[in-house]
């Protein structure tokens, strides 16, 4: 008896499906079943809905690592199995044990090359009549070849056998690094072989990196796994001249400058070493790796970024997305409006184009005689490429037929080549020229150098050209671009004629579909998950070469009880319908309609708790605060009821934290008027009382006479697709950013808040269905106005109270 009570009083380990730290509600083991197979199926793409607050982040975690664990436990037993690796520690001859040890790590070096790195070895071993067939042999020859006595600003690139050259290091690195314990009696080597299978997650911003490190923690899967966190400089760097820099930007060039000079102590390969060792022995979140760097003294960024190649997990923002040719199996948390891969504008400005110019000039006439023939072309090339641009600009700003105005003027880029006379030119080689000579550093030094050496001489500061060496990658992304298709984007010229102001040539990319399919080619899976994937139609034009069969869709509904969620749509009010187009938003009856739901709302939602009121822009949010003050009698109640905030653009003060204060701390109630898409409407949690009501006044559409929304439309509009055209991006571009700002309400299961939608077009079919799914279910239509707005208030709110 005594037993039975003792071994009941003892905690017991409950184990729960996937590694979860507690029971998973249903909806999240729905979400974690739907992964797991997507992965386990080998499908290419999973597409997931997952409300904000469901728990999706761990649902994730848990689900990709139980499947990455389990399969990665599965080959370690077979690699076992077949090497015999307990034969290693035989004591009963140490020096056979020694030899068959010596050939493990051969033929486990052997092993992790491909056929093709093999051929490629033993191809230039022959060729290089070598006796030797040492692995370690070859890296060193190849070493010594490039170490060689010359100008360090000249051009040694030979594009006809830098291929072979990069393959054969790559691939001596990497033997290098596998046979380095031979012999050593180190058998640590079984465990850091570099990883040929590895999960990325990608998130948008630094809190949700911590966010994902701490919910690994959570699991039983921290002990088994290694996880490096990858963020700027900023928070890693040591460096007392440069760790307190703010300026992003002005920290890497500095950052970079010490590191082409080896002039940076923290940044020395052995100490790197040694932190990187630290960052995979564990998991650490980004703090902490900041902290630890400080305590060593030795570079946290440069550590973190040589731990990748030991990492099980790397979890980085997504716009390092061009990295992902190292990647095997991608996990992608996305805000709704960033769900097209790319798409994005960039920019190269006139004046950038002249600094170049004239230093690409200099280091022609410099060191033109002794750059080897091919070299010198590709830089010439750049030069021409640099130079038409600039005239080109310049000749459109000084045609005698144009009104000097500021204007934007929209070419095809095939177009643009043909009117430049640059369509004969190589990109992808120029492209790859830059790349592989790393002719930014080069030309970056030649510049620096012939700054310093003018300052010594005395000269005029007037005749000293300065530049940033961001000026630079503009060049050498825009000649990128030009190396794709042309019919995958559009060019865009802003042609400026104020003295102050800088003309520029842009490139929108409107087709994104063969960047994202050469990142599919590279990779295991792709995951998309987010609160507000709806309206989610993009996806089918950019997966349309990938068949149906390879593609997982799923959609959750909300972890709440359908009791803690109320909706409500008001599409008129005393007879007035409410419609806040931009030709109608300014009707001073809807504005006062407005006012009166706005007070009647704060007055029936609990009195220490919040309101958040979104509007349309900035300037609406503006105008429409001016005419409420102007309502005296509304204010002074509604300022009875609540302290009033508001979001500013500039944001020199943290509104939002001043809002929780009154809420949280000084348990007062307050409302906050604040704009859909601003800062406020993403990222924050407005989780309890921060957000009991949630008032969406309008439909936050974007500046159709836009020149990139045109262009957008237009192309939707000529693909001949009859499901999706150019009104339809139009729109989902706004619901996207809507239903963001609505999910900031609700975050976990016992939250509850009521969402009110001000607007008649919230009534279109259409629009309704473009809402998350769960919404939809939970939403309901006012139909009496003040009167029924009170009645679902109180009804909704009396729920809580008993």
């Amino acid at each position: 008896m005594e037993k039975t009570q003792k071994s009941t009083q003892q905690k017991i380990k409950v184990e729960h499906p996937y590694g979860f730290p507690f029971k998973p509600y249903q909806v999240q083991l729905d979400l974690m079943d739907k992964i797991f197979e997507t992965l386990s199926k080998n499908q290419k793409i999973g597409l997931f809905e997952s409300p904000t607050g469901t728990g999706k982040s761990l649902s994730l975690v848990c689900s990709i690592l139980t499947w990455y664990t389990g399969k990665q436990k599965t080959e370690e037993q077979k690699s076992q199995t077949n090497s015999d690796w307990l034969s290693m520690f035989d004591t009963t001859d140490t020096n056979q044990a020694m030899n068959h040890n010596k050939q493990i790590f051969k033929k486990r070096v052997y092993s992790s090359l491909n056929s093709n790195d093999i051929r490629e070895i033993q191809s230039n071993l022959k060729q290089s009549k070598s006796k030797c067939t040492n692995i370690q042999y070859l890296l060193e020859r190849q070493q010594m070849n490039l170490q060689t006595n010359r100008d360090e600003h000249i051009i040694s690139y030979d594009s006809d056998q830098e291929d072979k050259k990069v393959k054969l290091k790559n691939i001596t690195q990497k033997a290098k690094s596998l046979s380095s314990g031979v012999g050593s009696g180190n058998f640590s080597i079984l465990k850091q072989s570099a990883k040929d299978r590895q999960i990325i997650f990608c998130t948008r911003t630094h809190s949700q990196i911590s966010q994902i490190i701490n919910e690994i923690k959570r699991t039983e899967f921290a002990d088994q796994i290694s996880v490096v966190p990858i963020i700027s400089r900023r928070g890693l760097c040591v460096h007392e001249k440069l760790k307190d820099i703010t300026n992003s930007a002005l920290l890497n060039e500095k950052c970079q400058d010490l590191t082409e000079k080896s002039n940076c102590e923290y940044n020395d390969q052995k100490l790197t070493d040694i932190i990187s060792d630290s960052i995979v022995d564990k998991v650490h979140d980004i703090e902490e790796i900041g902290n630890l760097a400080s305590s060593l003294k030795i570079c946290g960024y440069f550590g973190s970024r040589k731990a990748m190649a030991e990492a099980d997990v790397i979890i980085r923002y997504w716009f390092s997305m061009k990295l992902i040719t190292q990647w095997r199996l991608f996990a992608h948390q996305i805000q709704s409006k960033y769900l097209i891969v790319h798409q994005k504008l960039l920019a190269i400005k006139s004046k950038n184009i002249q600094v170049i110019y004239s230093n690409y000039d200099n280091l022609l006439a410099k060191y033109g005689s002794r750059l080897s023939p091919k070299n010198h072309k590709y830089l010439k090339d750049i030069v021409k490429v640099v130079v038409i641009l600039n005239n080109f600009l310049q000749k459109k700003l000084n045609n005698p037929n144009e009104i000097e105005q500021d204007k934007q003027e929209v070419m095809n880029v095939m177009d643009l080549l043909i009117e430049t006379d640059l369509y004969q030119v190589d990109f992808v080689k120029l492209y790859e020229f830059f790349e592989k000579s790393d002719l930014v550093r080069k030309l970056n030094g030649f510049i620096q150098s012939s700054i310093k050496l003018d300052q010594e001489k005395g000269q005029s500061k007037q005749n000293i050209q300065t530049f940033n060496k961001s000026v630079l990658y503009e060049i050498r992304d825009f000649i990128r671009i030009l190396s794709h298709n042309p019919n995958d984007g559009k060019m865009i010229l802003n042609l400026s004629f104020k003295q102050n102001q800088q003309s520029s040539i842009q490139y929108l990319c409107l087709n994104p579909t063969t960047t994202l399919k050469r990142i599919l080619d590279q990779i295991k899976a792709m995951i998309f998950i987010s609160g507000t994937l709806e309206p989610s139609q993009e996806f089918n034009l950019l997966l349309k070469y990938v068949d149906q069969d390879q593609i997982s869709r799923f959609n959750c509904d909300h972890i709440i009880p359908k009791q803690h969620f109320q909706g409500l749509i008001i599409p008129n009010y005393k007879n007035i319908a409410f419609d806040f187009r931009h030709s109608q938003r300014s009707n001073q009856q809807q504005m006062t309609n407005l006012c009166e739901i706005i007070l009647l709302s704060s007055q029936n939602t609990p009195k220490q708790a919040g309101v958040i009121v979104f509007l349309q822009s900035y300037g609406y949010k503006q105008q429409f605060l001016n005419y409420l003050k102007q309502k005296d009698d509304i204010m002074t109640q509604l300022q009875e009821e609540r302290k009033i905030f508001e979001e500013s653009q500039d944001q020199k003060i943290d509104v939002f934290q001043e809002y929780s204060r009154e809420i949280t701390k000084n348990k007062r109630g307050a409302i906050l008027f604040c704009v859909i898409g601003g800062k406020l409407s993403e990222g924050i949690n407005f989780s309890d009382d921060l957000a009991r009501t949630v008032i969406v006044v309008g439909l936050p559409y974007a500046n159709s006479q836009s020149i990139d929304i045109k262009e957008k439309m237009r192309y939707f509009d000529l693909q001949g697709d009859q499901s999706f055209k150019g009104n339809d991006y139009y729109e989902n571009l706004c619901m996207k950013t809507l239903n963001q700002s609505i999910g900031r309400a609700i975050r976990h299961i016992n939250d509850y808040a009521c969402i009110i939608l001000v607007d008649q077009r919230f009534q279109n079919r259409n629009i309704m269905n473009k809402l998350p799914r769960w919404i939809q279910s939970r939403i309901k239509e006012i139909k009496q106005s003040e009167q029924d707005l009170l009645q679902d208030l109180q009804q909704f709110f009396k729920y809580f109270e008993e």
